[in-house]
């Protein structure tokens, strides 16, 4: 109860603003909320071996990359369930026969981790972190 009092009165002093457009009210507006349909599917990164390819659910610029910074570095944790939604229906839609999530790196706290959990959740798949990312660029 007392967070919430906390929260509530730093949001009237601070208000929160949208994480590419800046307008002040939410940690994600309505306009670039709705632009994210519009991104597109998924994106080839590359073939690590003949049976397996590395995907982006995005193209990490624009929208996508503020989103995930201000998720990432200023906290904008009311960011994870919309950007996690929107992952789990790309990764969906590519029809991947088996299909792995392996987060960004990130600073100690592991909010990517905790992402990855949100994401798993949204595609209804459980989820397992490991250093995947490291194996990959040896």
């Amino acid at each position: 109860m007392l967070r919430q009092a906390v929260g509530w009165l730093l949001d009237l002093l601070y208000p929160p603003a949208c994480a590419h457009c800046q307008r002040i009210g939410a940690a994600w507006c309505e306009s670039c909320r709705g632009r994210l349909d519009s991104l597109g599917g998924s994106i080839l990164v590359r073939e690590l071996t003949p049976n397996v390819q590395a995907v982006a659910a995005h193209k990490y610029d624009g929208l996508i990359r503020d989103a995930v910074l201000a998720f990432k570095f200023q906290r904008a944790i009311t960011l994870a369930e919309t950007l996690a939604a929107h992952i789990a229906a790309t990764i969906t839609a590519a029809s991947l026969p088996h299909s792995v999530i392996v987060p960004s790196p990130s600073h100690p706290d592991r909010a990517c981790a905790g992402a990855a959990t949100i994401i798993s959740r949204c595609w209804r798949s459980p989820s397992r972190i490991e250093p995947v990312y490291r194996m990959c660029m040896r």
